[in-house]
């Protein structure tokens, strides 16, 4: 009888598995769908350990806007085993020209750093004198005074209205800090790329707020070639 019931347990997770990842592509494919963007099959596969433990693939690709862009699923672990099981975002990315993106820049709600700040240890953060922005976002770069030319007035204005219209009211209370850690989103500038990070796997839900950011990351793209093409220029 024990010998039974292990083996229909067995076989109900399998299945449970087996339904759950079955449901997790069919999200994923519809959110490329409504994209306009064909689904890939899995890979190429990334991983780094900063802050933490990520592990990212690209599952679409194709042109938003007539720019290309690609869709990937990024996993987040605090350790690389222990703890409670990885933090889910969908990542909307901007390949740019070569050359675009040598300054390395993030920009994430100041709630999400703070909390990161207190596990890693604290990063060093660059002010744009912006009041309202500076105290919604963090931001750190590999060179500050590139990243004060990127994160001018219209891409502070776009983050700023993403978030009022997604997120909800910056503040420091408990019912601000949950909607940052439930809806906040990620700016990541890398070499010959932009990262756009939302909380959750992909899901037909997220496309809205995906396009919803796509103009001011098509600005910064554009602002990362024309330096590229001008070295004299902030990049």
């Amino acid at each position: 009888m024990e010998i039974l019931l292990f083996v229909a347990g067995t076989v109900a997770l399998l299945a449970g598995w087996w339904w759950l990842a079955r449901k997790t592509a069919a999200e994923r494919d519809g959110l490329a769908r409504v994209l306009g963007l064909a689904p890939l099959p899995a890979g190429p596969d990334e991983s780094r350990a900063e802050r933490g433990f990520e592990h990212q693939q690209r599952v679409a690709a194709g042109t938003l806007g007539g720019r290309p862009v690609e869709l990937w699923i990024r996993s987040w672990r605090r350790a690389r085993r222990a703890g409670p099981g990885p933090s889910i975002r969908t990542l909307l990315v901007l390949p740019i020209a070569e050359g675009g993106g040598a300054t390395r820049l993030g920009v994430e709600p100041r709630s999400r750093a703070s909390v990161l700040d207190a596990w890693f240890g604290p990063s060093e953060e660059v002010a744009t004198g912006d009041p309202d922005f500076d105290s919604t976002f963090a931001v750190v770069t590999s060179d500050s005074a590139k990243a004060s030319a990127l994160l001018d007035s219209e891409l502070r204005r776009g983050l700023l209205a993403w978030r009022r219209r997604f997120v909800g009211a910056a503040g420091s209370g408990a019912a601000e800090k949950l909607a940052d850690a439930a809806a906040g989103a990620v700016l990541e500038v890398e070499p010959g790329r932009i990262l756009w990070a939302v909380p959750g796997s992909p899901r037909p839900e997220l496309e809205e707020r995906l396009r919803a950011a796509l103009p001011f990351l098509e600005a910064l793209a554009r602002k990362l070639e024309r330096a590229a093409d001008r070295p004299d220029r902030a990049a």
